[in-house]
């Protein structure tokens, strides 16, 4: 459907980021602070709200990968900048691209790198620590637009693990859920719920007078549970994983799959630059299809499907599989560099494509649907 307008209040959001900034990511006053993103996301209202703290609030007009990949880190190390923001994408490239940190460091002023977006992999964090060291303090967190703020995030105060976050953010009463709505233990995914209000919740919908639409999103499945629509699951350490978007889990034969068990899996094939999984209308059922960018375009194509098979076989499970995978030139994203996999889910399904001018490439789903076709 077409994109929510969500209405919010001042108050509710400004004591929910200063509580973030302040507590979970140690923004202080006089520190010197740069998240990159565009106006159309809701990390530029959480930007705003660092001023609050008497801090110095950096922008940057330009690409964060123009004149090279590590742009950002000279910025940081020119601005002596104590904090720094970036998506999680943009790590994944540069950690790929081959160049190290310390082409652009020292950064000696630099105390945490704030990371959201996407789920930060467990080796990009590796990554980055290696890089930047033990005193910068990597802080992935996730939220979203609905609440302008996060739900899970970065505790300065506690160990870290490459690959998760480290818990709740204060005052968020956060679980994960199963369908029947129990909490899942440990290393079984579910639903990520909040069962509490809190200060950022929505006042509600524009033009739904009725709350009608703003229920229907968050509160339909557990009547006063907000619902979020990630898959989550908990850590032995105590810690929360994100696996994407539960609009685009993967239902074979009655077993739901998250697309980040697939693409934890193809880490390992440096073959795949890039992937996006979905599922297809098949013989009655669903079957799992594969878009894959190569790392390198002279690859033999025929190999590396092989190779993909094999690894997720092994890394996850035969059900895992997917049963056709194409080359693809381009895949879609929205305007903060998320992959839009509920778009090509939409696509594949024949369903009317939900927030297309969300998304900043739309017409890379006129070639998705000619390589995925079915005669």
């Amino acid at each position: 459907g077409a994109p929510k307008g969500l209405i919010h209040r001042c108050g509710g959001i400004l004591l929910k980021h200063r509580l973030e900034q302040n507590l979970h990511c140690d923004i202080k006053e006089g520190d010197r602070v740069m998240f990159y993103t565009t106006t159309g996301w809701m990390m530029w209202n959480w930007a705003l709200s660092i001023l609050a703290s008497g801090a110095d609030l950096f922008l940057l007009d330009g690409s964060p990968v123009n004149p090279g990949p590590l742009h950002l880190f000279h910025v940081a190390r020119e601005q002596r900048l104590t904090h720094l923001g970036v998506s999680a994408r943009l790590l994944d490239v540069m950690a790929s691209s081959g160049q190290s940190l310390s082409e652009a460091g020292p950064f000696p002023y630099l105390r945490c790198l704030m990371v959201t977006g996407s789920p930060l992999s467990a080796s990009t964090a590796m990554w980055v620590r290696e890089q930047l060291g033990e005193e910068v303090l990597i802080a992935p967190f996730s939220g979203g637009t609905d609440i302008a703020g996060c739900f899970t995030g970065p505790n300065p105060l506690e160990k870290a693990y490459a690959g998760q976050m480290q818990g709740a953010m204060l005052g968020m009463d956060v679980d994960v859920w199963d369908d029947a709505g129990n909490s899942c233990p440990p290393n079984l995914i579910g639903e990520l719920v909040c069962k509490n209000p809190f200060p950022s919740v929505p006042l509600g919908v524009w033009g739904d007078s009725s709350g009608e639409r703003f229920n229907a999103s968050y509160f339909e499945t557990w009547p006063g549970i907000w619902r979020h629509g990630d898959l989550a699951s908990w850590t032995d350490e105590g810690g929360i994983i994100i696996h994407g978007r539960s609009d685009a889990t993967l239902n074979i034969g009655g077993v739901r799959i998250g697309t980040g068990e697939i693409y934890l899996a193809l880490e390992s094939v440096p073959e795949v630059s890039e992937a996006l999984v979905f599922t297809q209308p098949w013989d009655g059922d669903e079957r799992i299809v594969l878009l894959v960018i190569a790392a390198n375009p002279d690859i033999n194509q025929s190999e590396v499907i092989e190779r993909i098979k094999k690894t997720v076989r092994t890394a996850c499970s035969p059900r895992h599989v997917p049963a056709q995978i194409y080359f693809a030139r381009e895949l879609p994203r929205t305007f903060n560099g998320k992959l839009a996999e509920v778009a090509v889910a939409d696509l594949a399904h024949a369903r009317p494509i939900r927030n297309l001018t969300a998304l900043i490439n739309p017409g890379v789903l006129d070639e998705i649907a000619a390589l995925i076709t079915v005669p």
